[in-house]
C-alpha cells in the first residue's frame, strides 16, 4: 500500500439543537456527529480518508481520485429562495435562505447545498446563486414533500456553517485480489444483483435512488401488488448504477441467511457479518419478501425474526436496505412489526397502465427479437385486464407472453411449437383460454353469443326452470359483451327455491358450459359453517393454515364457486363473503389473496319455501314475490345489493317432470354398465308417465330415487344373471324388463309472445335505473324503521317524513308490482292462459318515479312560427294527435305587451279552424304521461318551400299556462340557422329528416312523403310521436344494453 496525503474540506455545521454534524466536501459516506469540533473533524476526516480508499479500491483506477479534491477554499454563502404556498394549512409564501458551499474549478463555477446533498455548476458565475434556489425548489418536488412544510424549514435548519480545510492520509492499493476470503464469504449469503433495463419506472427510480443514495441514506420499502413490477424496479437500479453514487446492491433473502445455521446464535452472527462487509463496500442489501422475513428465524424458543433483528440496520440505513410487500403484507405487518416498518421509507409501486403493461412488453418482443404481432400484445394486455384483474401488470402478461414464445418458437414444447410465422392474437386467445379453461365463446370477441342456443344447451339440462335458465344466460350475455364491473366476480347469483328443483343442477351445468368440465365447480355446504368459529375455517387463520374457500379459489382461479345452503351459514361467513361479492377477492389471515374476479359465484337457498308450500300455489300463481321477500328479509341490505340477481326456481310441474326422466334415463344409459356392454334400454311410455310426478317435499330427488327402483335396479338383476351380447335393447316395463327392438324420439321447442314479454320484464328488472330504484326503496325502509324505533334516531321534520312514507310507497308497490308481472309473464310462458302483463306501463311509471317533482300527466305546448300560418297548421296537428290519446286540450292565445312582457289569454273555443291572434298558440294538454310524450317534439320544424327556410318552434314546460314565455334567443338571431328537429320539404310533399331523440341531430331512416292533402300530412305524426315516445321511455334499457 503506497500513502498519499490530501487536501479535504470539511463542511461542519451546527444545528438548531446545538448538535455538530460534519461530512468532507465530495466525499459520500463520510457523514458524522459530534458535541464539540475537536472531536468531529478528526472523525470526518478518518471516515472520509476510508471512503476514498474503499472507492479507489473498487475502482481499481487511482486517477479516479481527482473525483474528491476542491481547489481553493470553499465559501460559505447564504442562497435566499421563495416557496409558494401549497397546502391549505400553509396560504402564504415562505422566503428562506439555505447554506451553499462555493468554489471555482475546472472553469466552472460550483456549488454544494448541504441540505440537500447536491452539487450545482454553471459555467457563468453570475447565474450561480439563480440555479442554486431552482435546485432547492426542485429538491422538494423530487422528494415529493412540496406540500411539507417541515421539510421546507429543514432547507433553512442549520444555524451556522463552516469550512475547515484538512490533510488526510489515503492509502492507495498497488494490487487487487478478485476472490479473497471475504468475497466468497460474502458470495455465500448474496449475490450481486443484475442490472435489468425496465420501461416505464423512471419517476420511481429516480425516487428510490434518491433515499438509497441521497445525503442521509434511507431504506426503502416497495409497497405493491405482486407482479407490477418491485423486484424489476431493483435491477433497474443496478443497471444505472450514477445514480447511487456507483453503489452496488446485493441481494439475499431470510432463507439463505439461516440455511445450515442450527446453533444459537449462529444465523445471527452471520448477518452481522454480512452488514459489516456490505457497510465496508457502500453496498445496498435486496432481502426480497418482507412478508417471509419476518416470518423466518423465529421458533418456539426465539420469537424474533430475521426482520426483527435487522430493524437497527434499516433505521440506521447502513448498509441501506430494500424490501418488498404486497399492500395486504403491509397493513399486517405494521400490526405486528411497527417498528420495523416505521424503519422504511415507503415507496408505493403501482399496477401499470394499459399503456405501461403494453410499452413493457413491447420492449421485450424487440430485446428478445420474439416475432409477436401488434394485435397479439394488445390481445394480452386486454385479456389479462379483463379476466386477471388481481395479477397487478405488467407481471402477469409479461410472463403470459414469455411462456408463449417459448411454446411457439423452434425446440419449443406445447402445441403451437414449431409453428412458422409470428405469434398472432388467435394464438394468444387460444393459450389464454388453455391456461385459464375459460371458453372461446367469452374470451374471444369474434365468436358470436347466440342467446337462443345457449338457452337450448342449458334447458337440454336443466328442466323446466326457464325462467331462471333466462336470467343466467342474460348475466353470460353480460360478461361476453364485457359490460359486469371489473372488480366483482363475473356474476354473483342467488338461486332461491324449495329443494329438488335444479338449483344445483344448473350452478354444474354452469360449470360445463364455462369451463368445458363440471369437476370446475368447488361445492361448500355452508350448513357446516353454522357457528361463530367456522368463519376461519373457509378463510384460516394468522400464521395457520390457509382457509379452504382462499385454497380454493388460488388453486382454480377460474371455476364456478357453489356455496349451497348460504342461508344457514353463520352472519360472519357473510362478512367475509361482503369483500368476496364487492371486491372481487378474498384475504386469509396471512395476508394472502384470492382472486374471485374470474369465478362465477353461485349461492343456493331454501327461503321462503315453507311459505310457498303452506300457501299451496308456489310461483304459478303468486310469483317470486315470496321468495324475494324471503331473501331481502333474512340477509342484510349490504349483502343483498353485492348480488347481481336473485333467481326464483319454481316448482317442477307434470311437463318437467318428464323431462327429468329422460335426463335421468338418458344418464343411466350411458353408464359404463350399458354403454361398455353396448346395451341400450327402451322404456315403456306408461312407466314414464308413472314416474313423472313431482312430491314437493323432495322435489326431483324423490323422482331419482323412484327411478333407480323403478329402472335401475330390475336392469342391474337381468345385467347380473345372464350376459348379453352386444347391440342388445333391453325394454322396461312397469311389469319387468325384456329384451326388444329399439325405437326413437323427438323434441321440438320455439318462443312466444309470452317469453318475448318475458323478456322485456326481465331487461326492466335488471336495467340500471331500476336498480336505483330498489336501492333507494331499501334505504327508505331502512330509514323509516330506523324513526319506528327511535324518533330522535333520524332528526326529521314532519313533512320530510311523510314524504319519505309517501316516496317509500310508491317505490314498494313498483317494485312488487314488476316482481308480480314477471311472475304472470313465466305463468304465461307455461301455457297458463293467463293474459300477459303490460311492460310498456311499467316503463311510463319508471319515467313517473324518476321524475316524481314534476306532474307528468299535465304539459304547457308554446307553438310560435315565422308564419302565422304554420303555426296555426301545426298547432291543430297537435291538438288531434293529443286528443286521439286520451288528453283534453285547452287553446290559448299569447301576446307580447312589451319587450320582455308576454301574456296568455284565458282557455279560448276548443276548435282551431282559425289562428287565435296573439304571437304565439298555447295548448295546455291534461292527459296520461302527456308531458314526456311531447317533450320528445320540443325543438323546431324547419319547412322549406319555394327556396324559402321557415320556423316552427314548439316549447314544452310543465309549469302555469299563464306564465309561458317563448325561448330569449327566439327572433334574436337568424332563425333559419337554429338546430332543427325535423326538415319537411313543402314542395316535394315529404319528410326529409328527423332527429331520433331530442337533442340529437341525426338522418332518418329514409324520406317519408305525402300526397299534398293537409289530412295524408297529419297521418305521418302520430307513427312520429309513438315512436319517440317508445324510444324515451326504453331509454334505460338502451344504456343499460349500451
Amino acid at each position: 500500500m503506497a500513502d498519499l496525503n490530501l487536501r479535504l474540506a470539511v463542511v461542519v455545521r451546527t444545528g438548531r439543537d446545538g448538535v455538530l454534524r460534519g461530512e468532507a466536501l465530495l466525499v459520500p459516506g463520510s457523514f458524522r456527529v459530534a458535541d464539540s469540533r475537536s472531536v468531529l473533524v478528526p472523525a470526518v476526516t478518518e471516515a472520509a480518508a476510508k471512503a476514498i480508499a474503499e472507492d479507489l479500491r473498487n475502482r481499481d483506477e487511482p486517477a479516479e481520485i481527482q473525483r474528491f479534491v476542491v481547489s481553493g477554499t470553499p465559501e460559505v454563502r447564504w442562497i435566499a429562495f421563495t416557496v409558494p404556498a401549497r397546502a391549505p394549512h400553509w396560504t402564504v409564501p415562505l422566503a428562506l435562505e439555505t447554506p451553499a458551499l462555493v468554489w471555482h474549478q475546472s472553469g466552472h463555477a460550483r456549488a454544494w447545498l448541504p441540505a440537500t446533498g447536491t452539487q450545482v455548476v454553471v459555467a457563468e458565475p453570475s447565474r450561480l446563486e439563480a440555479a442554486c434556489a431552482e435546485e432547492a425548489v426542485a429538491y422538494l418536488d423530487r422528494s415529493g414533500q412540496r406540500e411539507s412544510l417541515e421539510a421546507v424549514l429543514d432547507l433553512a435548519g442549520d444555524d451556522d456553517v463552516a469550512v475547515v480545510m484538512v490533510q488526510a492520509q489515503i492509502l492507495l492499493p498497488d494490487e487487487r485480489s478478485d476472490e479473497d476470503s471475504a468475497e466468497r464469504e460474502l458470495r455465500a449469503v448474496a449475490d450481486p444483483v443484475p442490472g435489468v433495463a425496465t420501461t416505464g419506472q423512471e419517476a420511481l427510480i429516480r425516487e428510490c435512488a434518491g433515499l438509497l443514495a441521497g445525503r442521509r441514506p434511507r431504506s426503502v420499502l416497495l409497497v405493491g401488488p405482486s407482479g407490477a413490477g418491485k423486484t424489476a424496479l431493483v435491477g433497474a437500479l443496478a443497471h444505472q448504477p450514477g445514480l447511487l453514487g456507483e453503489r452496488p446492491i446485493w441481494s439475499t433473502n431470510g432463507g439463505r441467511l439461516v440455511a445450515g445455521q442450527i446453533g444459537f446464535g449462529m444465523w445471527q452472527a452471520r448477518a452481522e457479518r454480512l452488514r459489516s462487509m456490505l457497510v465496508e463496500r457502500r453496498a445496498i442489501l435486496h432481502v426480497g419478501s418482507l412478508d417471509e422475513l419476518a416470518q423466518t428465524g423465529r421458533s418456539s424458543h426465539n420469537q424474533t425474526g430475521v426482520a426483527e433483528f435487522m430493524r437497527g440496520w434499516i433505521a440506521q440505513a447502513a448498509p441501506p436496505v430494500v424490501a418488498e410487500c404486497t399492500p395486504d403484507e403491509l397493513a399486517r405487518l405494521d400490526a405486528d412489526l411497527p417498528g420495523v416498518i416505521q424503519a422504511f421509507a415507503v415507496i408505493p409501486v403501482p399496477s401499470a397502465s394499459v399503456e405501461q403493461t403494453r410499452a413493457v412488453l413491447v420492449a421485450w418482443r424487440n430485446a428478445a427479437q420474439a416475432e409477436v404481432t401488434e394485435a397479439a400484445i394488445d390481445a394480452v394486455v386486454a385479456l389479462h385486464r379483463r379476466f386477471a384483474g388481481l395479477s397487478a401488470a405488467p407481471g402477469r402478461p409479461l410472463r403470459f407472453l414469455v411462456d408463449a414464445w417459448d411454446r411457439h418458437r423452434p425446440g419449443g414444447s406445447g402445441p403451437a411449437a414449431g409453428r412458422s410465422g409470428p405469434i398472432d392474437r388467435d394464438a394468444v386467445v387460444a393459450a389464454f383460454a388453455r391456461a385459464t379453461g375459460l371458453p372461446a365463446l367469452l374470451v374471444d370477441d369474434r365468436v358470436v353469443f347466440d342467446p337462443v342456443a345457449v338457452r337450448s344447451w342449458f334447458a337440454a339440462r336443466v328442466a323446466g326452470q326457464l325462467a331462471a335458465i333466462d336470467q343466467v344466460v342474460s348475466r353470460l350475455a353480460v360478461a361476453k359483451a364485457d359490460l359486469a364491473r371489473r372488480d366483482r366476480p363475473l356474476a354473483s347469483l342467488l338461486f332461491a327455491g324449495p329443494t329438488g328443483v335444479g338449483k344445483t343442477e344448473l350452478a354444474k351445468a354452469l360449470a360445463e358450459f364455462l369451463y368445458g368440465d363440471r369437476g370446475r365447480l368447488a361445492r361448500f355446504d355452508l350448513s357446516e359453517y353454522a357457528d361463530p368459529w367456522s368463519a376461519l375455517r373457509l378463510v384460516g387463520s394468522a400464521g395457520g393454515r390457509m382457509g379452504l374457500l382462499v385454497a380454493q379459489v388460488r388453486r382454480e382461479p377460474f371455476s364456478v364457486i357453489l356455496l349451497d345452503e348460504i342461508e344457514k351459514a353463520h352472519p360472519l361467513v357473510f362478512d367475509l363473503l361482503l369483500q368476496a361479492l364487492g371486491e372481487g377477492r378474498i384475504t386469509d389471515g396471512s395476508g394472502r389473496t384470492a382472486d374471485v374476479r374470474a369465478a362465477v359465484v353461485v349461492m343456493t337457498s331454501n327461503l321462503g319455501a315453507g311459505d310457498a308450500v303452506r300457501g299451496g300455489i308456489g310461483f304459478t300463481a303468486t310469483g317470486a314475490s315470496p321468495w324475494l321477500a324471503a331473501v331481502e328479509g333474512h340477509f342484510r341490505p349490504e349483502f343483498v345489493n353485492r348480488l347481481d340477481a336473485i333467481i326464483p326456481f319454481q316448482a317442477l310441474g307434470a311437463a318437467a317432470a318428464a323431462t327429468v326422466v329422460g335426463n335421468e334415463i338418458a344418464s343411466l344409459a350411458g353408464r359404463s354398465g350399458l354403454a361398455g356392454r353396448n346395451v341400450s334400454l327402451r322404456i315403456d311410455p306408461s312407466l314414464v308417465t308413472a314416474l313423472a310426478t313431482i312430491d314437493p317435499a323432495s322435489g326431483a330427488r324423490g323422482l331419482k330415487r323412484r327411478i333407480e327402483t323403478a329402472i335401475a335396479m330390475p336392469v342391474a338383476a337381468v345385467l347380473a344373471r345372464a350376459e348379453l351380447a352386444p347391440g342388445a335393447v333391453l325394454a322396461v316395463e312397469a311389469t319387468g324388463v325384456r329384451v326388444a327392438s329399439p325405437g326413437q324420439p323427438g323434441v321440438l321447442a320455439g318462443e312466444s309472445p309470452a317469453t318475448r314479454c318475458r323478456r322485456l320484464l326481465q331487461r326492466i328488472d335488471r336495467c340500471p335505473t331500476v336498480q336505483a330504484l330498489r336501492a333507494e326503496r331499501l334505504r327508505g325502509r331502512n330509514r323509516l324503521n330506523r324513526l319506528r324505533r327511535n324518533r330522535r334516531a333520524v332528526p326529521m321534520a314532519a313533512k320530510d317524513i311523510e314524504l319519505l312514507r309517501f316516496r317509500t310507497a310508491r317505490l314498494d308497490g313498483f317494485v312488487l308490482g314488476l316482481e308480480d308481472d314477471l311472475a304472470k309473464a313465466h305463468a304465461a310462458e307455461q301455457d297458463t292462459g293467463d293474459p300477459l302483463p303490460d311492460g310498456e306501463a311499467r316503463l311510463a311509471e319508471i319515467w313517473r318515479l324518476e321524475h316524481a317533482e314534476r306532474d307528468p300527466d299535465w304539459a304547457v305546448l308554446g307553438i310560435i312560427a315565422d308564419d302565422p300560418a304554420d303555426a296555426l297548421l301545426f298547432a291543430s296537428i297537435w291538438k288531434t294527435v293529443a286528443e286521439q290519446r286520451d288528453s283534453v286540450v285547452e287553446v290559448r292565445r299569447s301576446e307580447r305587451r312589451g319587450a320582455d312582457d308576454w301574456t296568455v289569454s284565458r282557455p279560448l273555443e276548443p276548435q282551431l279552424s282559425r289562428h287565435p291572434g296573439g304571437q304565439a298558440i298555447v295548448l295546455v294538454v291534461a292527459g296520461p304521461m302527456a308531458l314526456p310524450r311531447w317533450l320528445t317534439q320540443a325543438g323546431v320544424q324547419r319547412i322549406i318551400a319555394n327556396g324559402e327556410r321557415r320556423q316552427v318552434l314548439l316549447t314544452v314546460s310543465w309549469g302555469a299556462a299563464n306564465a309561458w314565455r317563448p325561448p330569449d334567443w327566439w327572433g334574436r338571431k337568424a332563425n333559419d340557422q337554429l338546430p332543427a328537429r325535423r326538415v319537411w320539404n313543402a314542395s316535394e310533399r315529404k319528410l326529409i329528416w328527423s332527429a331520433r331523440s331530442p337533442g340529437r341531430q341525426q338522418p332518418g331512416e329514409q324520406s317519408r312523403f305525402w300526397n299534398g292533402t293537409d289530412a295524408q300530412c297529419r297521418a305521418l305524426w302520430p307513427d312520429l310521436i309513438d315512436g319517440d315516445f317508445r324510444q324515451l321511455l326504453h331509454a334505460p334499457l338502451d344504456e343499460a344494453a349500451a
